[in-house]
């Protein structure tokens, strides 16, 4: 859990391993996608992950913060 979520509060992070729900799928070909490219993120590099925001088509937004920035950070400023 260390590396997911490291500067995430325990219980917090605990629940994001095992998340109440199933996330849907989405449309590549109809719906518009963004990727969020976290550059503190110790899971994958941030190369790494605009690579496959790039093969998705995705636009990329990248803010300073780890894996788990949707906790850590809810209303970041943007970057980019």
């Amino acid at each position: 859990m260390v590396m997911l979520a490291a500067d995430v509060d325990a219980d917090k992070a605990a629940l994001m391993i095992d998340p109440p729900g199933a996330v849907g799928r989405r449309s590549p070909k109809t719906k518009p996608s963004w990727y969020l490219v976290v550059t503190e993120g110790k899971m994958i590099p941030p190369d790494g992950r605009r690579s496959m925001a790039k093969c998705a088509g995705s636009s990329i937004v990248e803010i300073k913060g780890s894996h788990a920035i949707y906790v850590s950070q809810p209303k970041p400023s943007r970057k980019s």
